[in-house]
């Protein structure tokens, strides 16, 4: 009884789970005498310039603060003939302890800046000590050298111009166990020069930067719940993936009213696998949660309420992803097909379509592709690709290559060449270009002439490009997934599949 009574205790106080502490948090709205060099000459509390001249001048033409009217600023440069890395690094200082765990946020932006970019610039988030202020006047001097990283540091991440769109604020969160004591968070923009053929400038702006302590702070989870088949209620815990199943606790409830009381012992957990477990259909309504307890933080229950009346939760209907391949029957001059083979029949409102030698794509229902070499040409290689669409399940691609031989007395184009295995080779120079691509779909050389054209697996125009002299293709606005890349230059037409993956 003595052990249910505990129980009883942490259950009252579960309602008080807000147990992060802010130790330090920073929006640059200080008035200052030089706004350009505020960190240099100790204007901003408890921080410093580490290099350079940042400021917090927030005088960018288009860029409003995220809340009030002043950011920091922190410029990026590659000068010409140099070796060392040149611009602005911010420090503030606070005290982190070793073992403690923190969520770090702030508001980060990218002002353009001279190409090629790459991923410049880069700013990264370390963890470090007693860096002295450092800095002054002056472009590609040794007032502007940005230093190294020192051996005892932590980094907790970095971002670039790829994880934001250009003059568009982005929220970023850390959390993380400090791996040591640290009394500094900095911010050290960066560059991969190997992505960097000449001059480069370009900054990052900052803002409402807040350290948190959350070593107290108990892991939050929802609940997810569903009615299967056999009848019975699945329960998936959504979150607290680190709790482990010895710390959970069920209880029932008296009613299903917010008020209801709680009716003991415990209930025993029928766990399926380690985040999901099983009631009863129509028994009542409960309160499952797990018991939070860190030295030095009061023990906590943590937990969500939920309810096994069917006519208040929906049934499952996991939808699997079923897995195919390509079967290829060659019957060499007579013909050969190409056919989509599940493992078990597609769900209703599965998508298929095809293309051959990058023509297309187009819907194919019956998933599968026929070629007659009388018909369709003989002495060149086949392309098949199909790209399978069933609802809630990542887009599939698969293609096939067979070479059709020479059938006497047809009349054929190609060659029996191939590049790695993998791309078809005709008399116009192979289309090579990043795959998947990000920002931009980047080729191996420059098109003098001609018009590129993007379009989606349903064979809609997405965007379209003039060719004059380029050699990438800015498609940052165009969300992830497969499309087809169609170059059309005076000697005609070629195409590929292309992934576009926008990285995080």
């Amino acid at each position: 009884m003595q052990k249910y009574l505990s129980l009883f205790l942490l259950l009252m106080v579960s309602l008080s789970m807000h147990a992060q502490i802010t130790i330090g948090c920073w929006d640059f709205e200080e008035s200052c005498s030089e706004q350009s060099n505020a960190f240099l000459l100790g204007c901003i509390p408890d921080a410093i310039a580490t290099s350079g001249r940042p400021g917090n001048a927030s005088n960018t033409a288009g860029v409003s603060a995220v809340s009030g009217s002043r950011y920091a600023s922190m410029y990026i440069r590659h000068c010409l003939n140099a070796t060392r890395l040149h611009g602005d690094g911010i420090a503030l200082n606070t005290n982190l302890v070793s073992g403690n765990r923190y969520r770090i946020s702030f508001n980060y932006l990218h002002e353009g800046g001279l190409g090629p970019f790459g991923d410049n610039p880069i700013m990264g988030i370390h963890l470090v000590n007693d860096l002295p202020a450092f800095g002054g006047p002056g472009t590609c001097v040794a007032n502007d050298r940005i230093p190294g990283i020192p051996q005892i540091s932590q980094t907790l991440g970095a971002v670039n111009r790829n994880s934001v769109a250009s003059m568009t604020w982005q929220n970023k969160v850390y959390e993380f166990t400090a791996s040591d004591n640290f009394n500094q968070v900095w911010f050290r923009p960066f560059l991969d020069l190997t992505e960097l053929q000449s001059e480069f400038l370009s900054r990052f702006h900052i803002d409402n930067v807040c350290i948190e302590d959350i070593t107290c702070t108990p892991d939050p989870f929802t609940l997810d719940v569903c009615v299967q088949s056999d009848g019975n209620v699945q329960v998936n815990i959504v979150g607290a993936e680190d709790i482990p199943q010895s710390q959970w606790r069920l209880f029932r409830l008296a009613s299903c009213s917010p008020s209801a009381g709680t009716l003991w012992p415990p209930q025993t957990l029928n766990w399926q696998d380690h985040n999901t477990l099983t009631l009863p259909l129509n028994s009542g309504c409960y309160r499952l949660g797990y018991i939070f307890s860190q030295p030095g933080c009061s023990s906590k229950f943590v937990s969500q309420t939920l309810s096994t009346q069917k006519e208040s939760i929906p049934i499952c209907q996991p939808e699997q992803c079923i897995d195919w391949r390509i079967e290829v029957s060659d019957f060499s001059c007579d013909g050969i097909s190409f056919t989509v083979l599940p493992d078990s029949p597609f769900p209703a409102g599965t998508i298929i379509t095809s293309s051959v030698n990058d023509q297309g794509p187009t819907v194919n229902p019956s998933g599968v592709i026929q070629h007659f070499p009388l018909i369709d040409g003989d002495n060149l290689w086949l392309e098949v690709c199909f790209a399978v669409f069933q609802k809630d399940c990542p887009t599939v691609v698969k293609c096939e290559y067979v070479y059709v031989v020479n059938c006497e007395g047809f009349t054929g184009g190609g060659s029996d060449d191939r590049n790695n295995g993998a791309t078809q080779e005709t008399d116009k120079p192979v289309l090579r270009f990043t795959n998947p691509a990000d920002q931009f779909i980047r080729f191996s050389a420059p098109f003098a002439e001609g018009t590129a054209q993007l379009f989606s697996m349903q064979g809609s125009l997405i965007k379209s490009f003039d060719l004059n002299g380029t050699q990438q293709l800015d498609v940052s606005d165009v969300p992830d997934g497969q499309y087809t890349l169609s170059i059309q230059q005076a000697d005609g037409r070629q195409a590929k599949l292309v992934l576009i993956m926008h990285r995080p």
